[in-house]
């Protein structure tokens, strides 16, 4: 299975990390990361959310319930026996050493981190590579297109417990406002391609038509009216087709009234002491 490594800062964004380990869930990858990466995100989450007003209780009990179910959903996602090989990377800044020796030890075939300067290609071992969180995700949506709605609309599914509840293209807008613009951007494309109502809807409430912007009002049709509309255009299509069923007549008969005349006229030639005539292909006659 296909195998990445993510990066601290691409599990600090909560619907970010909601979506990429939700993605992990349904088999399109093999999420990895260390005891280091671990720490850095205990570290960088307590402190953000004490900014926003959160309790020292409130952010424990928040963090073991965030580590203990993804030890959980994924086992076999810690990589251990990384620190030997950490002295042999060499980066632009050795903090990130560790980095490149877990997705070294744990044989990733790609780093995930939107860092990317910090992790040149030339200093990563082959056939190691690095990319940035939107364009893994656009890189998963395109292999594994049902997997990927199903997994951002079970994180839909599960907001509006403390705050507002979203809609999967709620969250598709949030993803290409906060740091994924081009996956948000197809992702909505993907949602609108398989609920094209919904899209028509949406795009209803985003271009108003033009009376409505003016304020003009449509008057209300009475039933009457629609039943009198309905039976002009039924009389309409009947006319028509009585119409063309009586020229396709009056064109056959004509067509029946040649061929009878050339017929005679064949006819009367052979009786005559002329050619005798052959029979037509279509049904006629000719000489």
């Amino acid at each position: 299975m296909f195998s990445a490594l993510l990066d601290t800062c691409v599990l600090v964004p909560s619907r970010a990390r909601d979506v990429l380990l939700e993605i992990a869930s349904t088999g399109a990858y093999r999420p990895l990361w260390s005891t280091e990466i671990l720490a850095e995100l205990n570290r960088t989450l307590r402190l953000l959310l004490g900014k926003r007003g959160a309790s020292p209780e409130e952010t424990d009990a928040f963090l073991t319930r965030l580590f203990r179910q993804m030890e959980t959903t994924f086992p076999d996602a810690l990589v251990t026996g990384w620190e030997p090989l950490a002295a042999t990377v060499q980066l632009p800044d050795p903090d990130d050493r560790h980095v490149v020796a877990a997705a070294w030890a744990g044989r990733a075939d790609v780093i995930v981190t939107d860092n990317l300067a910090h992790f040149p290609s030339d200093a990563l071992p082959a056939p190691l590579f690095r990319q940035s969180l939107d364009d893994f995700l656009l890189d998963s949506l395109d292999l594994y297109p049902a997997q990927v709605v199903a997994a951002v609309r079970t994180v839909a599914r599960r907001t509006g417990r403390t705050g507002r509840a979203m809609t999967a293209r709620d969250v598709a807008v949030y993803l290409q406002t906060h740091g994924t613009p081009a996956f948000g951007e197809r992702l909505l494309t993907e949602l609108d391609r398989l609920d094209p109502a919904r899209a028509e809807r949406a795009t209803r409430r985003v271009h108003k038509p033009f009376a409505r912007n003016l304020n003009h009002r449509r008057l209300p049709r009475s039933r009457h009216a629609e039943r009198q509309v309905f039976a002009r255009v039924h009389e309409g299509l009947r006319l028509l087709f009585v119409t063309g069923f009586a020229v396709s007549l009056r064109l056959a008969g004509s067509v029946r009234h040649s061929r009878l005349s050339s017929w005679r006229g064949q006819v009367l030639i052979e009786l005559r002491g002329g050619a005798r005539p052959a029979l037509d292909p279509v049904g006629g006659m000719s000489a």
